[in-house]
């Protein structure tokens, strides 16, 4: 063999099994198995599931799961490193700061064209009196846009919106829902899993207070990734599902995790984790 991971279908094949026989054992769906035996690790959702992958994989088949995984990280590792060597792109303007730019230079050509001039103006003659008009508004032209724009005033509205779409969210929510931890993270593959009863979705409440990443799934922790992305300090994160919400947080320890009103202690977990939220048939 030349590498760890072509023992995955040699064994499968000698067993007669095809990959979505493999699949309704094991609940991996086939696309991911077979990205696993072709080392396609870009086709599979994230570091966390591919090494659950590996192991459930290699366990079912009778492969030992260290080499396999020893040959992922290494293949992960050099990949990683090949992309930190390109070449950096210079930094070109979204189509929205163009626009934004355009539209500030058409306002104040507006405005300096709706200044009334008498008839008796003569440009040339009155160059000076025009170049000091000028000087006057240029500075109540910059504090009319800048305004509206500042940072701060931007801070306070969305940090309202956040309060105001928590606060929405919690009453909404059923009082006598129940959260309880059905499977921990060391018998399950998947991570913590939890049902919630007496509610009729599921509704999830992110708080940071310090930086850390998020993947959300809406369905389970085999679906296709919904969203995901890094919340800053302060920022708050909301998602909904009818059925059931695979979340994995980068750094439990600085978020606040709460579930249809319930707070789950994420304080002793520092590094990557999965949560499933699941709504109790």
């Amino acid at each position: 063999m030349s590498n760890p991971i072509d023992l995955l279908r040699h064994k499968r094949e000698r067993a007669g099994l095809t990959l979505e026989q493999v699949q309704e054992q094991i609940g991996v769906q086939a696309k991911y198995l077979q990205a696993l035996e072709e080392g396609q690790w870009n086709q599979l959702p994230g570091k966390f599931y591919t090494r659950a992958f590996i192991k459930t994989y290699s366990q079912f088949l009778g492969v030992q799961v260290t080499p396999i995984l020893q040959y992922y990280e290494q293949r992960v590792s050099e990949e990683s490193g090949e992309s930190m060597t390109e070449p950096e792109t210079s930094s070109i303007p979204s189509r929205r700061q163009r626009m934004s730019r355009k539209k500030k230079k058409n306002a104040f050509q507006d405005l300096l064209n709706s200044i009334p001039l008498p008839h008796f103006f003569k440009p040339q003659k009155h160059l000076w009196l025009l170049l000091f008009s000028l000087v006057l508004l240029i500075p109540a032209v910059i504090l009319f846009f800048s305004w509206g724009d500042s940072p701060e005033s931007k801070a306070k509205e969305q940090k309202a919106d956040a309060k105001e779409n928590i606060s929405g969210k919690n009453q909404e929510m059923d009082d006598e829902s129940d959260v309880q931890l059905i499977k921990p993270s060391e018998t399950n593959q998947f991570g913590d899993e939890y049902h919630i009863s007496n509610a009729k979705e599921v509704v999830v409440i992110v708080e940071a207070s310090a930086e850390s990443s998020y993947r959300f799934r809406a369905g389970g922790p085999t679906e296709e990734i919904t969203e995901e992305g890094t919340l800053q300090s302060g920022e708050t994160k909301s998602f909904k599902h009818p059925k059931w919400i695979s979340l994995t947080i980068g750094h439990p320890a600085d978020v606040k995790l709460t579930v249809n009103g319930h707070v789950i202690d994420t304080s002793g977990e520092s590094s990557e984790h999965a949560y499933q939220l699941r709504l109790k048939n």
